[in-house]
């Protein structure tokens, strides 16, 4: 599915080493920002992905994507307009479409949710500009690396792990540094 195992194979190491900023940012964010579920999600997903590009088991796909999806959770119940009954009904459905059929068109609706979210998000909008730029770099590194592949040049999808790394830091710390009272926080 992605470039770098079009090109070269098994293991992907490239995307695989790069999978550790994802990590890395959820320890930053426990110990620069506090203990949220928000930076464990991305502890389980850096190692996760890390672990699914290097083998490609489903047993680690699920992991990886697991913690994908319980990151996701986080950030409709403290960041968007969305209620949380809508919020359980939609992670539901991306639970069901990532697990049980590994169909990329749930990726790109988990990615169109999370930028229909950010538009529909509150007001006064907590997330910082270097947080909304930092995704929308990686959303156009992963649509690249999945439609776009050029063996000459497969780097896109580690891109994309650095970029979210970035991306989700940020969004996550300006979240959780943001005093609102009605923000949902664990």
């Amino acid at each position: 599915m992605w470039c770098e195992k079009e090109c070269f194979g098994e293991p992907e190491i490239l995307n695989s080493i790069t999978s550790l900023a994802i990590a890395l940012a959820g320890v930053f964010g426990i110990r620069n920002v506090g203990f949220s579920v928000a930076w464990v999600a991305l502890v389980v997903t850096g190692f996760g992905s890390f672990a699914f590009h290097w083998t490609e088991t489903e047993m680690t796909r699920i992991v990886d994507e697991g913690g994908i999806v319980i990151y996701g959770a986080w950030w409709y119940f403290n960041h968007s307009r969305i209620s949380k009954a809508c919020s359980l009904f939609l992670w539901t459905f991306i639970i069901h479409q990532t697990i049980w059929n590994n169909d990329g068109r749930a990726c790109i609706l988990q990615m169109s949710t999370c930028v229909i979210g950010g538009f529909l998000g509150k007001k006064d909008n907590p997330l910082s500009a270097k947080a909304y730029l930092s995704f929308y770099i990686a959303l156009g590194c992963w649509l690249l690396d999945l439609f776009a592949c050029v063996c000459s040049f497969p780097v896109m999808h580690s891109a994309w792990h650095l970029a979210i790394a970035v991306a989700a830091y940020q969004g996550t710390s300006d979240i959780l540094l943001h005093d609102e009272e009605d923000l949902f926080y664990v």
